[in-house]
């Protein structure tokens, strides 16, 4: 069997990773991956979760089996902060998934078990293992064009290239702080988008791995329920390794949301088989501790605090990546990078030019020009923008 193998392409992400783990140079720069760094370019384990993690290693008696369906408790407590107005079991219900890419792919193969002949509109661009998931899922993936660079959204354009899209047909949406390019459709546009998804009987699927990242988690969460307000049917993918930064222990969940409890709770059946299937079921530590957080007062405030510090950092370093590359590169604009949400931003350069910056300067950002502003500071900005300066727009 081994014979016969070819090498499998590595997401581009997953194969920048091994490559830079390789570099044996000090002064290196990991701009690819997306996690968030402090100013001494560690991923910091917050302290409401080594709270929480405290009180379960006193509470805890057992390790046994939780079900298929993961923490019933944490999928409720998610839901409740993501999208309160909602009630659990009627409006609303779910699964706990590995991580935001398991409730993603969850949500697909239910998605297609139920209506194979579903097709999954998704950006172009957006991020790579969209892509894969979908690839391995076998549904038929159609692309729409996103606005990368600019910040206008031409909505008569992006409709028009959804003409041929079918009833039942799922369209992905990037609940904020857009992956790879920031830009975010503001919330004039993003209602009007659902308008139009609702009036077709398209099915948003919307990928919320963000929430907190762009402005708050209460703005952030509102675009979700942009969405809810205005289609009888969704899909909801909720990922908690970047606003709580529990990155290792893959906990996410995945949400049917609709306006008939009978069908939510045959479609829910539908995700549990394919739960059972895959994983049997989804690891526990990461949603016991999410819960430990949500479910207690001193938690979740210090939680909500951290998370904020946080945002505020990441758009302190857009603001300062934009600044120092204005300052080095004036003849170009720069104002995306300022206005844009989250963790990405895209620099506009020819593939070769990329490499040549991993190879010369030791700085790691993806082929396709995204870089990762989390994993910048104060420290690291001056030194990445000359470099992107020198090498990648002489």
């Amino acid at each position: 069997m081994f014979e016969r193998t070819e090498t499998s392409l590595l997401d581009p992400i997953v194969a920048l990773s091994r490559e830079y783990a390789a570099d044996d140079r000090r002064d290196k720069i990991n701009l690819g991956i997306g996690v968030y760094r402090d100013s001494s370019g560690a991923t910091p384990i917050l302290d409401c979760v080594k709270k929480a993690e405290e009180q379960l290693v006193a509470e805890q008696r057992t390790k046994d089996y939780v079900g298929v369906a993961g923490d019933d408790e944490f999928v409720r407590q998610l839901s409740a902060a993501v999208l309160p107005s909602l009630k659990y079991g009627s409006e609303i219900v779910g699964v706990q998934s590995v991580g935001g890419s398991g409730a993603l792919r969850v949500l697909l193969d239910t998605a297609v078990r139920i209506s194979p002949s579903t097709a999954l509109w998704m950006s172009e661009p957006t991020w790579p293992n969209h892509k894969g998931i979908a690839s391995a899922v076998g549904i038929d993936v159609r692309h729409y064009s996103y606005p990368g660079f600019k910040t206008g959204f031409d909505l008569d354009g992006l409709f028009a290239e959804l003409a041929p899209a079918r009833p039942g047909d799922l369209f992905l949406v990037h609940a904020c702080c857009h992956n790879p390019t920031g830009i975010d459709p503001l919330p004039e546009e993003l209602a009007q988008i659902a308008d139009f998804l609702s009036k077709r009987g398209i099915v948003p699927l919307i990928d919320a791995a963000y929430l907190g990242f762009g402005q708050s988690l209460e703005t952030d969460s509102a675009r979700v329920a942009t969405f809810v307000d205005r289609c009888p049917e969704l899909l909801l993918a909720v990922s908690c390794s970047k606003n709580f930064s529990i990155y290792r222990e893959r906990t996410g969940a995945a949400y049917l949301i609709g306006r008939a409890a009978d069908n939510l709770i045959n479609a829910r059946s539908v995700m549990m088989s394919i739960a059972r299937e895959s994983y049997s079921m989804p690891p526990d530590h990461g949603a016991r501790v999410v819960s430990k957080i949500l479910g207690t007062p001193e938690l979740k405030a210090g939680w909500q605090s951290e998370l904020s510090a946080i945002q505020q950092t990441i758009a302190r370093n857009r603001r300062g990546l934009a600044a120092a590359l204005r300052h080095h590169c004036p003849d170009r604009d720069w104002d995306y990078l300022d206005q844009g949400h989250g963790m990405f931003g895209l620099i506009d350069a020819p593939k070769e030019r990329i490499l040549k910056l991993r190879r010369d300067k030791g700085i790691y950002i993806v082929d396709d020009g995204r870089l990762n502003v989390a994993a910048l500071n104060e420290n690291t900005i001056e030194f990445t923008v000359t470099s992107i300066v020198d090498i990648l727009m002489s």
